[in-house]
């Protein structure tokens, strides 16, 4: 899975079409084909992602590790939290969120409810 690129197959992007494909039969690799830098070379390709990464919106692969290995991400959209203590946890199949409760969005409901039977 990428941010930037779709996925295809890995005979779309053998067969020059752009996107990002996986091949894990027997050669296990991962290939990105881009029509606009196919012509210019690695080190445009190179430039590009550069560029993308210094604009704060760097090309992202996302694959499964053989063996798991936690890290804290960063960057990306924000994710709004409360105050105080916000756990996020996923195993990229699900995602448990925990925290306080909003006390003040809990008021405003509730007043709304009663409002609503009144």
């Amino acid at each position: 899975m990428c941010n930037k690129y779709a996925t295809r197959s890995a005979n779309d992007t053998y067969t020059v079409h752009t996107g990002i494909s996986v091949e894990a039969e027997s050669h296990k690799y991962f290939r990105i084909y881009d029509e606009a830098y196919a012509d210019k070379g690695v080190d445009a390709w190179k430039a590009y992602l550069a560029a993308q990464y210094a604009a704060g919106t760097p090309v992202q692969v996302c694959y499964k590790l053989a063996t798991p290995v936690p890290f804290t991400a960063t960057g990306g959209a924000a994710l709004s939290a409360l105050d105080g203590v916000n756990t996020v946890i996923t195993d990229a199949d699900s995602v448990a969120v925990s925290g306080r409760a909003d006390p003040i969005k809990r008021i405003a409901d509730l007043e709304a409810a009663v409002a609503s039977i009144e």
